[in-house]
């Protein structure tokens, strides 16, 4: 805020001018200042002096002088000034309204002591009643009664003091006299939002809160020094708050909170030492205060409030003040007062000058005009040659929230028209324009047209919208964001205590979907019609509701305004449209509404009647409006489209009228602008002009020109000579326009002026309306009634005007057949016998009957029977006769009418009152025709009456016509034997009817129990049903009614009846589908407990579960006949008759219990066997429907209730890591684990503990021989995945609490290598204490940085790093890197390993120049000892026998060379060399040992494998099958043995007897039938017969075997399931058990017979829907079979390598993946190559996995002698045809490169698979004829074999042979017919093919690559890779797809242990 100076008030002057006082009067218009020269000066708003009181002392006429004025206010009203002096008196002076008014003493009133402060606050409604405030320098309150004119004492100084120590006290209402202890009060402060409460501030620093309407007084400050001044900063909000700010004589300002009485915050103003604070004043607006001494004036501006932040501005606070305003010299400030509309601060000084200073907060531009903020509540805009206003100043406009404490802002409505306004305010002419000024708790309005501001308290949003006369003049609407919207009238009234006009603000609507001005309307209702006192009762709207179709019409009224039996918002009716409602407007009339959709359409809301009239479907795309102030609407579709008028829009019969609008001029349209009314106003018309009446539309063209078309004023002025009665006006209006055809008028404007016609008697009138009308008769009767009407008026003078009246209301209501009306008005006219004539005329006797005197009755009524007869009316007749007395003449007349009823009641009566003889002919004439026309039952009755009765005959009458109840009530009169057959009969007929609860109680009235059974069920009375089956005897009937019983009570709610009446009907199992049908699970397991044997407890529970579960997948058209047909085919639910029709009914009760019920699915079967305790099936059932989760939880919960827990847990697992969810599946394998190491404890300490393991762990014994491998393979397998999600904490937390050291190295050894801060993690590893294991297989690893670090945390690093090095060159001595080992060796001084190394390589010389390179004699010699015992087993190995011999014998090694020869079986020479060099001893052994072999080999040879004719191959380990069988014992049977006897005892008990001798012998069986097995599939001689055992022991193992079609498929999935799952125990112990025997591949299994089992495996051949989609996928998951022969091969492989043969055979063969065997690797890399195609399949098709799928697919066809040849091709060449196409359109030149050679290669493979297929369809036998020239030298085999069925279909094979000849045709692409090549990777240079792992012209062959399937020979070094990819199994791979796999799925992709990268 700045203040600048304005203007100087009074001036300074010499001597006690002193000012003492200042203060504005509430309404800002007055200025009173109190100086010490006893004088009281009063200045207008402008600071002109008006007038100058002198001041009395104590006695008002004494001159004394001695005195000083301390204080001084005025009164709320403005008109009063109050005074208090230091001479114990003070004064209320009067100072009027004006300045003229006479201005006098009004109070004198007496103090105790000087005054020091007085308060006139507006506590009551008036000024007189509220009480004034005065302060004493003794400490005192008053308070002091104006309208009384009594002073009373309020507070006393004491009670005052008190509060210093106290919290709160109450008022004493004493007063206590000056003391020392007293303090003067220098401030009373009034609350603005509480009038009734003000704070005291007294000159000691206490500051008091008093409450004046409760005596409650409590402290707002306790301040420590004396306080000089004091106020108050009260925010305007709502909720705001009231800080007092006090100034010590410390000159410290601090701020207290006055609701807490607690000091916020200190305020360092930056003053001159000892110069105190004299005056203080608080902003109006709330925002801050001004504290003043010597110095000048001092801003504090209230920043916050949460929390309380008062800031001192110096910018806006310094001495600058005074010297801007040119003087020279700081006079002492003694007093400062805001004007309340903050525009001006006026001080005053101890010279005695007053000044005005004029604050500025800011100031900006806004519609270019400029906005001055010169106080936060107040913002004048400054608009040049502006003097519109009488309210404001030349040029300016003020805006002044006087509400608000902030104008937040000022807007313009509209806002371009304010713009154009501000640019030439004299020359702009606008309709209305509004400013706003939006306040923080009040907005105000400024009226430009009206010159009018209103204000109103409302805390608007930023949100908020505001709309301006929307629907009326000054009507405002206030909308948000939530779909409220408030309307708001901007009144002319003055609101009383206010400078602005009042705003009545209406109730707040809510609900409306798009609150905008477009779709709200306003019309004002005025308390007068007229509108002319301007009071408004209630505004009508009509807006949008919830919907842009809902459309509401209200009327609103003030909530204030509204009592107790009124509502703000009465909703007067809600309307539904066809369509959204884009904009809507009140006609002038406020009658209808106009409403236009979003399409365009016009339709018409009548208020009056509520209904919606469409006026047009397409005009709303253009203008349309209102014809004011008529109720016409004007509308046109586009520019130069016709003119459409409605000139009775309400009307739905009135056609619009059509206006051609102008002809174009200049090719400018002409558009539709608006309507021009004379006079606009409808108040303004009257009869004298009416013939003035012009309503134009305008209409212009883009240029500006205007042109107007009239409207027809004649249909305009209608309703105005309507209004002004002028009728016959209107009628030849009317006539006018019908007679010159210039419109064609309708029939509700004639109707309109028919009716009002007739109000006014104007019968002419109304009858040429009739006439208009088409009434012709209507219109002849009112002409009439005009002729008599004036015949009455001239012929009977006598006729006063009432009676008139009354005449001309009787013809109306004649006229609107109202006879009854005209009755009563004629009879009141005297005018009897006219009704009579009118109603003899119109044969209307009746009523002429009831209106003629007594005399002509009779007459009337004769001449009534005359005419009725005469007319044929004799019905009426007669009953007129009988009233008369003549029955007979009556009931001969209705007869002869046929209005026979009639006449029966008639006779009936006549025969109850008397029996009159005469009337029987007539009576049995009637009886006659009543039964002719079949009412037969009133004949009975007449039949009974009179003399002559018949019984016999009333009583037939009575049966035919079923009214049995007088029948039998007849009988039982009179015929008794009757009464059975009757009963009888009314059942019978009752059952027909449908009447069964009636007809029940009648069969058992008739003894016919059946049949009232039978209808009480058809009544669906079940309780009778139920009483009277109790009572039938046990019969055959009885079950089916004890069925249907139960079948009706299910039907409505009743399963425990149901079940209890099924038991009954022998139907027990019914009943238990009753309860779980109905829910009722635990009546279901009592029922089968109570009534079912205990053996089928569990079973039939089960298949109840199964049979709900069935329901909840069965399909929607019928969801339970498949489900349950089992259940009745079987018998189940049949009773023991077991009739069909019987099973029909419980078929169909079944079906129905199931479609009525809501039990259905897993869910409710889980929920029934948990109640039933079968929780092993509960697991099941959750298994079979994969809901792990919901499995792991159950199983969890009743862990102890299963048998299997671990086996749960071993699925659930698989399946979480299936689905992807590591983490879950990590945790759940963390429980197993825990669950298994239990369990391994348990069995090490028993024997029987261990059983129990073993069968409770059953499916985990199929990956290891025992419990404690496989708690041990769980272990790895969780810490491994908690690797993978680097959760390496919980793996070790794992690992420790199993104990296993080797894992928990393991997991520390994979997190040192994935973190880079690895000292820290070796510190961890310190403390865990496993640096030294860690670091063991860290070696083994080749982690050798890691190693080295590591080594440094040990206790002899030097040691172990000799020791790393040794390990290193052992390393690299496998890897064949024998000079970097060499170098290893040397640092770790393994010299003699050198040595060793390179006499395992045979380089003897390099082992010499190693051997001479040491240092010791000794070892030197040793190294040259064992290079020449090398040397000679060189010579050995190639068949030097003798040189050999003789190295040996030289070294003394005999024994050696003997070994070699008895090896070898050259016994001879060991015979010789034992006799020449060694001892007897020796000989004799040796000799020994010859006799045994030979009888060992004769033994052999009769009993020789089928499969090896021969004896197994020497794996090197010396341990023959001899052997074995002697370490067993005598008493076990061999496997030869076993298989030997096998074909006698079968399959079970041979897989028995070896189970009882081993392990091995076990093996060895079990491969020999698996091998048989193949031998069936590959020579395709299946029999069914021959694999019936096999199906039995071991498909319970195979997911889904049921599903397999294909009987080579099922076969080998028998085989495979062998291996890899093993033998139940079930068979080889005979009893029943889960568990299986693990299969351990060992030294004795059979190569040549596995070999079988692979070959086998791979021919499957499967067509292509079952290859992709389910193939694919298990191989995928896992769990397929060729996954399977793929981890039998890997175990095989271990199991070699830990042999000697395997070992030397590793050594030598790098090519091989199972060293030293060609074909079972062949088979390996088939197996593998399928699998990783199968994984690559699933992923997203991108061009580069399309190149890894076509990498894998052509490496398969490699392989095609193994496979089935089709499918190698096809799928090699399909997936070249895929990357071809994705590829098109890549500009890479590697891509591009790529495209070209896929497609040769595509095309080679689909013309070679187009051969196969015709040789295969012409069923060839072999394959010879085809054509492979093109596969020459690629290494593609043709040794294939014809497939047992074709991969592709012939479609499919159509395709591609459609798609080749499309290759071949396309001159655009180039192929050619032969593979891509590259040169020889070996290094030849020979052009090989590039899918190609070997060379034919090097004969060099390379492993091929575990990701692609390609060789891996590098083509740079034309050598292989330096290491191997996998550490692990070995394999090799290409660098970059090993490290692209590694990085994606962090696993090996032929073992799946953990991989890491390689380098290139």
């Amino acid at each position: 805020m700045i203040l600048s100076y304005s203007r100087n008030l009074y001036p300074q002057s010499t001597g006690e001018k002193i000012v003492m006082g200042i203060d504005w009067s509430p309404n800002s218009q007055k200025l009173g200042v109190l100086t010490a020269d006893h004088s009281l000066y009063l200045f207008n708003d402008q600071g002109e002096r008006q007038d100058k009181i002198g001041l009395r002392s104590t006695e008002v006429k004494s001159s004394n002088k001695d005195f000083i004025p301390l204080c001084g206010t005025f009164s709320p009203c403005s008109t009063l000034f109050v005074v208090g002096q230091s001479d114990k008196v003070a004064y209320i002076f009067r100072l009027g309204q004006l300045w003229t008014d006479k201005k006098s003493i009004v109070a004198r009133i007496p103090m105790d002591d000087a005054v020091t402060a007085v308060s006139w606050p507006l506590s009551e409604a008036t000024s007189e009643l509220s009480p004034i405030i005065f302060g004493t320098a003794s400490g005192n309150l008053y308070l002091y009664s104006f309208q009384s004119k009594s002073i009373q004492a309020f507070v006393s100084s004491a009670c005052f003091a008190s509060l210093a120590s106290s919290k709160t006290t109450t008022a004493d209402n004493q007063a206590t006299p000056l003391s020392p202890m007293s303090s003067p009060i220098i401030k009373i402060l009034p609350i603005p939002s509480m009038p009734q409460c003000f704070v005291a501030v007294a000159e000691s620093g206490l500051a008091v809160y008093v409450d004046i309407k409760t005596q409650q007084l409590r402290a707002a400050a306790r301040h420590s020094k004396a306080v000089t001044t004091a106020c108050m900063i009260a925010q305007k909000t709502s909720h705001g708050r009231h800080y007092l700010v006090l100034a010590d004589v410390m000159c410290k300002v601090t701020v207290y909170a006055v609701e807490t009485s607690a000091a916020l915050c200190v305020c360092n103003i930056k003053t001159p030492q000892n110069i105190p604070f004299t005056a203080s004043t608080a902003s109006p607006s709330g925002g801050g205060c001004i504290v003043a001494n010597a110095s000048g004036l001092h801003f504090l501006t209230l920043v916050n409030s949460q929390p309380v932040t008062v800031s001192y501005e110096a910018s806006s606070s310094a001495v600058t003040v005074y010297q801007d305003s040119g003087k020279g010299f700081l006079p002492q400030i003694t007093s400062i007062a805001w004007r309340p509309d903050v525009s001006v601060l006026t001080v005053g000084t101890s010279l005695g000058s007053v000044d005005n200073f004029t604050p500025t907060i800011g100031s900006y531009r806004y519609c270019g005009a400029e906005v001055v903020n010169s106080a936060p509540n107040r913002a004048t805009i400054n608009i040049p040659r502006f003097n519109g206003s009488k309210r404001f100043a030349a040029g300016s406009i003020d805006l002044h929230a006087s509400m608000s404490s902030e104008l937040r802002t000022v807007k313009a409505f509209p806002k371009h028209d304010f713009t154009s306004f501000v640019q030439n305010p004299s020359g702009y002419k606008s309709t209305n324009i509004y400013l706003l000024g939006i306040g923080d708790s009040s907005i105000v309005i400024y009226s430009l047209n009206d010159d009018t501001i209103n204000e109103f308290r409302y805390n608007a949003s930023l949100t908020d919208k505001f709309f301006f006369d929307v629907g009326a003049c000054r009507t405002m609407v206030i909308s948000n964001t939530l779909g409220e919207f408030t309307v708001c009238y901007l009144t002319t009234q003055s609101d009383p205590g206010c400078t602005f006009y009042k705003v009545d603000i209406y109730a707040t609507m809510r609900g409306c979907v798009a609150p905008h001005a477009s779709v709200i309307s306003c019309y004002p209702i005025y308390e007068d019609a007229a509108g002319s006192l301007n009071r408004i009762s209630k505004i009508r709207t009509v807006c949008l509701g919830e919907e842009r179709t809902d459309v509401l019409v209200t009327d609103l009224m003030p909530p204030d305004m509204c009592d107790d039996f009124s509502d703000p918002i009465v909703v007067l009716f809600r309307t539904k449209t066809s369509r959204a409602v884009d904009w809507l407007f009140f006609g002038p009339s406020g009658n209808a509404v106009l409403l236009r959709d979003i399409s365009g359409g016009v339709s018409i809301l009548n208020i009056t009647d509520y209904s919606i009239t469409q006026l047009s479907t397409s005009v709303g795309n253009g203008v349309v409006q209102w014809a004011d102030p008529f109720d016409v609407i004007v509308g046109q579709e586009s520019p130069d489209a016709p003119l459409y008028v409605w000139y009775n829009p309400t009307d739905i019969e009135d056609a619009p009228e059509i206006l051609q609008p102008p002809v174009p001029v200049d090719n400018e349209s002409w558009s539709f602008s608006y309507v021009k009314s004379n006079p606009n106003n409808f108040s303004k018309i009257t009869a004298g002009h009416v013939k003035n009446i012009s309503v134009q539309a305008i209409m212009t063209t883009p240029s500006g020109r205007q042109t107007s078309v009239s409207l027809d004023t004649n249909l305009l002025l209608f309703n105005l000579l309507l209004d002004k009665h002028d009728i016959l006006g209107a009628c030849q209006l009317l006539s006018a326009l019908q007679d010159n055809n210039a419109r064609v008028t309708n029939r509700n404007l004639w109707q309109k002026l028919c009716s009002v016609a007739l109000d006014s008697f104007n019968f002419i009138v109304a009858s040429r309306c009739y006439a208009a009308l088409g009434d012709l008769p209507l219109s002849i009767t009112a002409r009439e009634i005009h002729e008599r009407v004036q015949n009455a008026k001239d012929g009977e003078a006598g006729m006063t005007h009432d009676r008139m009246n009354l005449y001309c209301q009787a013809q109306i209501a004649l006229l609107n057949s109202d006879l009854d009306k005209y009755d009563g008005l004629m009879m009141s006219c005297g005018r009897i016998d006219e009704v009579l004539t009118l109603y003899k005329e119109l044969n209307l006797y009746s009523r002429a009957e009831k209106i003629c005197p007594e005399s002509m009755i009779n007459t009337l009524r004769t001449e009534a029977i005359q005419w009725l007869i005469n007319s044929g009316q004799m019905t009426t007749a007669g009953m007129l006769l009988a009233q008369r007395g003549d029955v007979r003449g009556a009931l001969d007349l209705l007869i002869q009418d046929r209005s026979y009823l009639s006449a029966f009641e008639l006779a009936k009566r006549a025969m109850t009152s008397s029996a009159d003889p005469s009337l029987a002919p007539i009576i049995e004439l009637l009886i006659g025709k009543l039964e002719d026309s079949h009412h037969y039952s009133q004949a009975a009755v007449l039949c009974t009456l009179g003399s002559g009765r018949n019984h016999e005959r009333a009583l037939a009458l009575f049966r035919k016509s079923h009214a049995f109840d007088e029948a039998l009530e007849l009988a039982r009169q009179h015929l008794p034997h009757e009464c059975l057959p009757i009963e009888r009969e009314w059942a019978e007929w009752l059952f027909q009817t449908g009447q069964y609860d009636k007809a029940t109680q009648h069969y058992l009235e008739c003894m016919n129990q059946e049949m009232a059974v039978e209808s009480a069920f058809r009544a669906n009375n079940f309780k009778l049903v139920e009483s009277l089956l109790m009572d039938i005897p046990a019969a055959e009937t009885n079950a089916h009614l004890c069925f249907r019983l139960a079948e009706m009570k299910y039907i409505s709610g009743d399963a425990a009846g149901a079940a209890t009446w099924l038991l009954k009907a022998d139907q027990p199992l019914l009943g238990l589908s009753a309860f779980i049908c109905a829910g009722k699970f635990d009546e279901a397991i009592q029922f089968i407990r109570s009534n079912l044997p205990r053996q089928s407890y569990r079973e039939l529970l089960v298949h109840e579960a199964k049979r709900i579960i069935s329901l909840g997948s069965a399909p929607s058209n019928n969801p339970v006949q498949e489900k349950t047909k089992t259940l009745t085919s079987s018998g189940v639910f049949a009773s023991s008759s077991g009739e069909s029709s019987e099973k029909q009914n419980v078929q169909s009760f079944l079906n129905r219990m199931e479609s009525l019920s809501h039990i259905r699915g897993v869910y409710s079967a889980i929920e029934l066997l948990k109640l039933a305790g079968l929780y092993e099936d509960v697991a099941d059932i959750l298994q079979g429907n994969s809901m792990w989760d919901e499995l792991y939880s159950f199983a969890k919960e009743h862990a102890a209730s299963f048998s299997n827990y671990p086996d749960i847990l071993r699925m659930v697992a698989d399946a979480k890591r299936v689905k992807g969810d590591k983490k879950s599946c990590a945790t759940i394998l963390e429980e197993l684990c825990m669950e298994l190491y239990g369990l391994s404890g348990s069995s090490s300490g028993s024997s029987g503990g261990m059983g129990a393991a073993t069968d409770g762990y059953t499916r985990l014994r199929t990956q290891a021989s025992h419990l404690i491998q496989a708690r041990r393979d769980v272990l790895l397998e969780a810490s491994s995945m908690y690797c993978d999600l680097f959760m390496y904490l919980e793996a070790i937390r794992l690992c420790k609490r199993c104990g296993d050291m080797d894992a928990l190295t393991d997991v520390c050894l994979l997190w040192v290598s994935s973190n880079a801060n690895r000292s820290l993690l070796i510190q961890q590893l310190k403390q865990l204490n496993i640096i030294e294991p860690t670091l063991t297989k860290a070696a083994d690893r080749g982690m050798w940085d890691v190693c080295t670090e590591l080594s440094e945390y040990c206790p002899d690093p030097e040691a172990v790093r000799c020791d790393l090095f040794w390990r290193r060159g052992r390393k690299l001595e496998i890897e064949g890197r024998l000079k970097e080992a060499e170098e290893f060796y040397a640092k770790a001084g393994k010299h003699q390993e050198i040595v060793g190394m390179y006499l395992d390589t045979g380089k003897f010389e390099d082992a010499q120049q190693a051997a001479m390179e040491m240092t010791s004699n000794f070892e030197r010699e040793r190294a040259m000892r064992s290079i020449r015992e090398s040397k000679a087993r060189v010579l050995a190995s190639e068949g030097k026998w003798r040189e050999a011999e003789a190295e040996f014998i030289e070294l003394g090694l005999v024994e050696d060379i003997i070994s070699i020869y008895r090896s070898n079986q050259m016994w001879q020479d060991a015979l010789r060399v034992a006799k020449e060099h060694g001892d007897s001893v020796l000989v004799e052994n040796l000799s020994e040992s010859y006799v045994k072999h030979d009888k060992l080999r004769s033994g052999l040879g009769t009993s020789a494998s089928a499969f090896e004719p021969g004896a197994k191959a020497d794996l090197g380990d010396g341990s023959g099958l001899a052997g074995r069988t002697k370490q067993h014992g005598s008493d076990v049977q061999t496997a030869r043995s076993i298989l030997e006897a096998g074909s006698s005892a079968g399959l079970r008990k041979m897989l028995m007897s070896a189970a009882r001798s081993g392990s091995d012998v076990l093996f060895e069986v079990v491969l020999h039938r698996c091998a048989e097995l193949a031998s069936m599939v590959l020579n395709n001689d299946i029999q069914d017969s021959s694999i019936v055992e096999d199906i039995a022991i071991i498909s319970p193992s195979i997911h889904n075997f049921e599903e397999i079609g294909s009987p080579h498929e099922r076969v080998m999935s028998l085989a495979v399931a062998y291996l890899s799952k093993g033998v139940p125990l079930s068979v080889t112990t005979g009893t029943e058990s889960k568990g299986t025997i693990s299969l351990i591949i060992s030294d004795v299994c059979n190569r040549e017979q596995l070999l079988l089992v692979c070959r086998g495996v791979l021919s499957l051949a499967f067509v292509e829907s079952e290859y992709v989609n389910r193939i694919t996928k298990q191989e995928t998951h896992g769990d397929g079979i060729f996954c399977r022969l793929r981890s039998i091969l890997l175990s095989y492989r271990n199991m070699l390598l830990n042999t000697v043969r395997g070992t030397k055979a590793a050594e030598t063969d790098k090519v091989n993946f199972i060293p030293g065997d060609q074909e079972l690797s062949r088979c390996f890399e088939a197996t593998h190559l399928i699998i990783q195609l199968a994984k690559l399949f699933i992923g997203a098709k991108t061009i580069s996995s399309m190149r890894d799928i076509v990498l894998v697919s052509s490496s398969l066809v490699r392989y095609c002698d193994l496979l089935p040849v089709d499918r190698c091709f096809v799928v090699a060449g399909e997936s070249c045809k895929q990357f071809v196409e994705i590829s098109n359109g890549n500009s890479n030149a590697k891509v591009m490169e790529a495209r070209t050679q896929y497609l040769n290669q595509c095309c080679v493979f689909l013309n070679k698979f187009i051969d196969l297929h015709e040789e295969i369809s012409n069923h060839s036998r072999n394959l010879e004829r085809i054509d492979i020239s093109d596969l020459t030298g690629s290494g593609i085999p043709w040794t294939a074999q014809v497939p047992v069925n074709l991969y592709l279909s012939k479609s499919r094979a159509d395709e591609v042979r459609a798609f080749i000849l499309e290759l071949t045709m396309d001159e655009s692409t180039t192929t050619t017919q032969e593979l891509p090549r590259e040169p020889c990777p070996f290094g030849c240079g020979k052009p090989i093919w590039i899918g190609a792992c070997s060379c034919i012209n090097c004969r060099q062959v390379s492993p091929i690559c575990a990701v692609t399937g390609c060789h891996v020979i590098n083509p740079n070094t034309h050598m292989l890779p330096s290491s191997r990819a996998c550490q692990i199994c070995g394999c090799y791979a290409r660098p970059a797809p090993w490290n692209s796999l590694i990085t994606k799925s962090k696993n090996c992709p032929v073992c799946e242990e953990v991989g890491f990268p390689i380098g290139k």
